[in-house]
């Protein structure tokens, strides 16, 4: 019985020294499978009792089974949790992305950096608008009057107008508005962070629209909106070509702050 026992673990151990790198990357039940083979080949070459054979097999056997069962529902649920990624047509990633078509939004962009340049440079050698706000106070109870009908559709936005007018806000909103649109107008001019440019001229473009300003408000809003879409190409004939990559994303910086970030790891 004793050189059973000795041939038994010597038999166990070339199994797991045979096998040790494949139970480090495969399945459990894997491993009991070899085991269970070693088992029944020292039962059968030295005699072992066959029902403690028969019993510690059926114990493998139905963790064997339990853990097939557990694995496939695993990845079953991990297939119906899968993310759905629904891919862009090939024309979008042209227009949107590829920096070969940077030259078809300069004339756009430049178009719109002038318009908002010409405004707020309008605004900002006019002492009713850069001194008192005077100008910005007469635009907002235009909007409020309500003959022949009201120039303002939306309640909520009214009673947003009518607060401003309260707090007497014209006084420091009138600079907000000038200065916005000239720094609106240098970055698409300039190229520079057009994405965000476009994005906030359109949210003025919006606000005067909705205060009952239609205007050139209204395609200057929608050039605006391509501008956003294509943020990633449209200012790289300007300074995105190298703001962009080296300042990144929210959710990808880039050089500037990978570097900040190295050096902070290595202090």
């Amino acid at each position: 019985l004793g050189g059973g026992v000795r041939h038994f673990f010597r038999s166990v151990a070339c199994q797991f020294s045979g096998f040790r790198v494949a139970i480090g990357r495969s399945l459990p039940f894997l491993f009991l499978r070899k085991l269970r083979t070693s088992l029944l080949t020292a039962a059968k070459t030295r005699g072992f009792s066959q029902q403690f054979s028969l019993r510690f097999l059926a114990q493998r056997l139905r963790y064997d089974r339990m853990r097939r069962n557990q694995i496939g529902e695993s990845e079953e649920e991990s297939m119906n949790t899968e993310k759905v990624m629904i891919e862009e047509p090939r024309i979008a990633k042209l227009l949107f992305s590829d920096v070969r078509f940077a030259w078809l939004w300069l004339p756009l962009r430049l178009y719109l950096g002038y318009m908002w340049f010409e405004a707020g440079w309008h605004k900002f050698v006019d002492p009713k608008w850069m001194g008192s706000g005077e100008a910005l106070l007469e635009f907002w109870k235009r909007g409020l009057k309500m003959t022949p009908k009201p120039a303002i559709s939306f309640d909520w936005y009214r009673s947003f107008i009518e607060y401003l007018i309260n707090a007497e806000a014209h006084t420091w909103f009138s600079k907000v508005i000038i200065f916005g649109e000239l720094a609106i107008a240098a970055g698409l001019i300039l190229g520079a962070f057009v994405g965000v440019a476009a994005f906030f001229g359109g949210l003025m473009n919006w606000s005067f629209i909705m205060a009952g300003s239609a205007s050139t408000n209204g395609m200057l809003f929608a050039i605006a909106t391509w501008l956003v879409l294509a943020w990633r190409n449209a200012g790289w004939i300007g300074l995105d070509r190298w703001l962009l990559p080296m300042v990144g994303t929210p959710w990808k910086p880039g050089r500037l702050f990978e570097a900040r970030r190295t050096n902070t790891v290595m202090s």
